[in-house]
């Protein structure tokens, strides 16, 4: 019954690679009347339908969950991410804009020099 299942899973909408990903699924079925395959009981027969859909709905809800677990986790890894990449050149980034911003105060303070010595050349003679 689980082979069955499993293999009408369409594993690529819950953003799982079954065969890369590891996945191991377990079923438990307890009722009085399971239809097993052989007198070891190891084996489900996989002839009946309803069990066939009791497991997929289980596995379907089952990967819903695990979906939404494995998205949460990716988008705090991609913030974590982005968050050191930034780190990494803060230091470097503020110490060029000051390099700018510093390179263009001297040229304001000179261009305002130079405005006042052309306006007023008698202060410098003074």
């Amino acid at each position: 019954a689980t082979r069955v299942a499993n293999s009408k899973v369409k594993w690529s909408s819950y953003k799982i690679d079954h065969k890369k990903d590891k996945i191991g699924v377990f079923v438990s079925i307890v009722s009085t009347k399971v239809p097993f395959k052989g007198t070891g009981k190891e084996y489900i027969g996989d002839d009946i339908t309803e069990i066939q859909l009791s497991v997929k709905r289980a596995l379907q809800s089952c990967c819903n969950q695990l979906r939404a677990h494995l998205a949460k986790r990716n988008a705090l890894r991609d913030v974590k991410e982005r968050k050191s990449r930034l780190l990494k050149y803060i230091p470097d980034v503020s110490r060029s804009l000051f390099g700018i911003l510093e390179g263009m105060q001297k040229r304001k303070l000179e261009e305002e020099e130079g405005f006042e010595r052309i306006a007023s050349p008698r202060k410098r003679l003074s």
